[in-house]
């Protein structure tokens, strides 16, 4: 990406200079958006048709790098005559530009984007109705850091909200792009007042920004926008509901375990969601009025996450088989010991914690996802996957290796 802002920093400046002169003089016009697939530019005029091909015949002479007319196009947009070309471009009524279609009518435009992002939504909201809560709904935890029982995903409205912020500042101190510049220029002033054209959303934050620390405002460019969001994020993180239900587990030492390099991503998912207890279970679903009854389909007995692990039908054998097998690697551990390890992610004690964390997950991945049980099927898969671990196993991890030895399979 380096080379290519390289490459075409000569062609944009040429465009810039040459063309829109005479209108740019009173303010900054836009005239070209690029990006390493997708070059745009805009012409005001029949002049302009004349010019940009001796910018790009010069650009060409000097780098050898072609324009490709066959992907290129162009739309006549307002009252821009149908007939006016250059270098044999096809006009078309409408093509997609930086993700966006454009069209000659500018209300077909709104209507073609309006339907494709309606319809884009309405699919989202399909699937987020008719998800049977296996999807986890409390967006708040997911930003949370992985030690605070999250995902460390980004809040979009906040990362949103800081990227603006960063920008109205810039734009403030005259650091921005000229457009930018000269637009905030005109409506920083107006902010504050009735006559400002900016949403009431702008206005608002242009409020709060005057109240952020001096240090975020003068703060390096490149780290403005990572430390409004750091700011903005502070004040609205909570704990985990599961943490305010249960707050006298080490749930320090489950989220670490949870999150330990090494153990498949898979059985990391499913047991994120076990210890949130998100997995629509009968006796869940009969909670929210989703089912008429919370028995288990299988055996009759009530269907919660602790029966589907430990008690239903053929998970009884494997629930046995898992505690013979952390048996092998911790001979001293009593029964307690073991539930904590299987069912909580969290071993008492300090050695071999990497084996009987991987275990614990592959366990409770298999007893959750399997339709029917067997020891040789979870023997199966746990050697499977030891076995891909060892094959890419690095220094920094031979420890783990090591421990994983521990359990005979």
């Amino acid at each position: 990406m380096f080379l290519f802002a390289l490459s075409v920093e000569p062609l944009i400046r040429m465009v810039h200079q040459n063309l829109n002169s005479e209108q740019r003089t009173t303010c900054p016009l836009f005239t070209s958006r690029v990006y390493a697939d997708d070059v745009l530019f805009l012409l005001r005029d029949a002049d302009d048709c004349v010019t940009l091909p001796h910018i790009l015949e010069t650009y060409s002479a000097a780098s050898c790098a072609q324009l490709n007319t066959q992907k290129s196009f162009l739309i006549p947009l307002g009252s821009w005559p149908d007939g006016l070309t250059f270098n044999e471009i096809t006009t078309v009524r409408q093509a997609k530009m930086l993700g966006m279609t454009v069209c000659n009518s500018f209300e077909e435009m709104v209507e073609i984007n309006w339907t494709k992002t309606t319809a884009l939504t309405r699919v989202t909201l399909f699937q987020q109705i008719h998800r049977n809560l296996n999807l986890f709904e409390r967006k708040a935890q997911l930003v949370l850091p992985k030690d605070k029982g999250g995902l460390q995903l980004i809040a979009v409205k906040e990362k949103c909200q800081a990227l603006i912020t960063r920008n109205i500042i810039r734009g403030h101190r005259g650091e921005s792009d000229p457009m930018d510049n000269e637009f905030w220029k005109r409506h920083i002033p107006l902010l504050c007042s009735r006559k400002s054209p900016l949403p009431q959303a702008i206005q608002s934050l242009w409020k709060i920004i005057e109240s952020y620390p001096p240090d975020l405002i003068t703060a390096d460019t490149k780290q403005q926008t990572k430390l409004i969001y750091k700011y903005i994020m502070k004040d609205s993180i909570n704990s985990p509901r599961i943490v305010e239900q249960f707050p006298n587990q080490r749930w320090h030492k489950i989220w670490h375990n949870i999150h330990r390099a090494n153990i498949p991503t898979a059985w990391q998912t499913t047991v994120y969601c076990y210890i949130n207890q998100i997995i629509p279970t009968e006796e869940r679903k009969h909670r929210h009025h989703l089912t008429d009854s919370p028995a288990c389909k299988i055996c009759g007995f009530i269907d919660t996450l602790k029966h589907r692990i430990t008690n239903c039908g053929t998970a009884k054998t494997t629930w046995n088989g898992a505690k013979n097998l952390l048996q092998q690697i911790w001979p001293t551990s009593k029964l307690n010991d073991q539930h904590q390890t299987l069912l909580l992610m969290d071993p008492p004690t300090e050695n071999a914690v990497f084996v009987k964390a991987w275990l614990a997950a592959g366990f409770l991945h298999y007893q959750l996802t399997a339709s029917s049980h067997t020891m040789e099927e979870l023997v199966k898969i746990l050697t499977t996957e030891r076995k891909n671990f060892e094959q890419k196993c690095s220094g920094r991890y031979s420890q783990n290796c090591q421990e994983l030895q521990l359990l005979h399979l």
